[in-house]
C-alpha cells in the first residue's frame, strides 16, 4: 500500500486516487529570500507587496526549507475543495510558497497570500469553508482501497481576524495523514495555510497561522 503523500504540497486526486504528501525528497533551499511562485499577472508592484507578507524559513523551527521549484505549488488534479483554498478562489492576484521539514516523511507546507477586489474578502470565507467541508465524509477510491476523508474544525490561533481553520484526515487501510488548513481574512488580504503531515499534532501549525495572519 503506498503511503498518502501531499504531491506538489497539494491534495491530488486523479484517475480513482487521493494522495496528500510531503513533497518526497524536493530541490529545496534555505535562503529566505528566495521570491516565491506568483500564481496571477500581478504588476511587479503587486507582487512586492504580496511577497511581503508571506513566511520564510525564519518563522519555521529548525530544519525547515523552501522548495523553490516552479511548480511546488501546483494544484493540477487537486480536488476543487482543496484546490479552490491554496488558489484563494475569487482573488484578484495572489503569491505563494512553499516549505519543507524534517522528518520521514517530512512535513509540508503551502502558503498563499491573495488581494481582493474592495469588499470581497470578508465574503469569500463563507464560501471557501462550505467549499472546504463539501470534501467531508467523503470515501475515494486509492488502487484497491479506499480513501476515507473527514474534517474537523481547529481552534483559531491567535490574531486570526476573520476566517477558518480545520483538520482534514484521510484514512487508507491502517494509513493515517492529515492536511491542517487556516484561512484568514484582515483589511482586504487572505492568507491560506496547508500543512500536511503523518502527525495530528497541530501546535505548530497554529503558531504558523497566527505568524500568518500577522503579517496581513
Amino acid at each position: 500500500m503506498r503511503p498518502l503523500r501531499l504531491v506538489s504540497a497539494a491534495l491530488a486526486v486523479g484517475a480513482g486516487s487521493l494522495s496528500v504528501a510531503a513533497c518526497g525528497s524536493p530541490s529545496a533551499t534555505t535562503s529566505t529570500t528566495a521570491a516565491p511562485v506568483t500564481t496571477t499577472t500581478a504588476s511587479a508592484a503587486q507582487t512586492t507587496v504580496l511577497t511581503s507578507l508571506l513566511l520564510t524559513t525564519t518563522d519555521f523551527p529548525t530544519g525547515w526549507t523552501q522548495d523553490t521549484r516552479a511548480d511546488a505549488a501546483d494544484t493540477s488534479g487537486t480536488p476543487a475543495c482543496v484546490a479552490d483554498l491554496v488558489l484563494v478562489r475569487g482573488s484578484t492576484d495572489r503569491a505563494d510558497a512553499v516549505f519543507v521539514g524534517p522528518g520521514d516523511p517530512p512535513p509540508a507546507v503551502i502558503q498563499t497570500v491573495a488581494a481582493f477586489a474592495p469588499g470581497s474578502a470578508a465574503r469569500s470565507v463563507a464560501a471557501l469553508r462550505a467549499d472546504f467541508d463539501s470534501c467531508n465524509g467523503r470515501t475515494v477510491s486509492s488502487g484497491e482501497t479506499g480513501v476515507q476523508v473527514g474534517i474537523r474544525p481547529l481552534p483559531d490561533p491567535p490574531a486570526a481576524g476573520d476566517g477558518f481553520t480545520a483538520q482534514m484526515t484521510l484514512t487508507e487501510g491502517e494509513r493515517v495523514s492529515y492536511l491542517d488548513v487556516f484561512y484568514g481574512v484582515r483589511d482586504g488580504s487572505a492568507t491560506f495555510l496547508g500543512w500536511s503531515s503523518s502527525s495530528p499534532d497541530t501546535a505548530t501549525f497554529l503558531e504558523l497561522s497566527a505568524a500568518a495572519v500577522a503579517k496581513l
